[in-house]
């Protein structure tokens, strides 16, 4: 049996304008990464993609400070149906930058950070947003998906419901529903839905949070029997919601 196979083709993030038949990157990082890292050289192509759009682009010359793309089609960039923010708690150590790795990767809509019971932590957004976007950013360009989620300032765990009053709130948890009766619930059938996953942090939700998610009507929803991680259950929740509404 035959096998085909496929060049491997590198994405990057630029911040310019898509405007012109040819773009020009004169910034010394990314000519690094191009020439240096990646070892383009003329006629190598690679996907370039901004906010809004991506194309697939030739390096026909470069000097030393400045590359030389020609422009392919210009797309715009997909917007994932449904919605799906993923609700996390601003867990310690790599555990954030990992979760937010993951569920770009997969294909969400936003990140909402959240301030919970068991996670007291200082956690300036202003100085962390930046890098978290580069996170962001680097998920992106390995998973080629050219749609990159918001990364929203934390909010209350108790002001949940008051900021997404229309979506459907989903949890993880050990003795949730099992994915059989999630596929067969109405609401993960209409794609029209935007959903909110919440995953806990690593000492689970409290009492009281507990008691807002019953009040909030979340559904509960059991992603393995075996206790996970905070950052492994944020990947496996939205990419569970992902599969089950994409292929229906």
């Amino acid at each position: 049996m035959s096998r085909s196979h496929t060049t491997h083709q590198f994405a990057l993030f630029i911040e310019q304008p898509f405007i012109d038949n040819t773009i020009v990157i004169n910034d010394p990082v990314l000519y690094h990464r191009i020439i240096r890292v990646l070892k383009c050289t003329v006629g190598s192509t690679i996907q370039l993609f901004n906010n809004q759009y991506h194309t697939q682009a030739e390096l026909f010359t470069y000097s030393k400070k400045e590359c030389f793309f020609r422009v392919g089609t210009i797309v715009q960039n997909p917007i994932f149906k449904p919605q799906i923010t993923l609700g996390l708690p601003l867990l310690k150590g790599n555990d954030l930058e990992e979760a937010i790795s993951f569920a770009t990767q997969i294909g969400v809509s936003a990140i909402q950070l959240l301030q919970t019971e068991y996670v007291q932590r200082p956690f300036k957004f202003a100085n962390e947003e930046k890098r978290l976007i580069r996170i962001v950013i680097a998920a992106t360009e390995q998973s080629k998906r050219f749609a990159m989620p918001i990364i929203k300032e934390p909010i209350p765990f108790a002001s949940i419901k008051n900021v997404y009053q229309k979506d459907v709130i989903l949890f993880g948890t050990q003795d949730g529903m099992h994915i059989t009766t999630l596929l067969n619930q109405s609401y993960i059938k209409d794609i029209t839905n935007s959903f909110l996953f919440i995953v806990g942090p690593e000492a689970d939700f409290s009492d009281n949070e507990y008691t807002l998610l019953k009040e909030w009507h979340a559904q509960p929803i059991c992603l393995s029997p075996a206790v996970l991680r905070s950052c492994t259950a944020a990947g496996m929740g939205v990419g569970l919601l992902r599969a089950l509404t994409s292929c229906l």
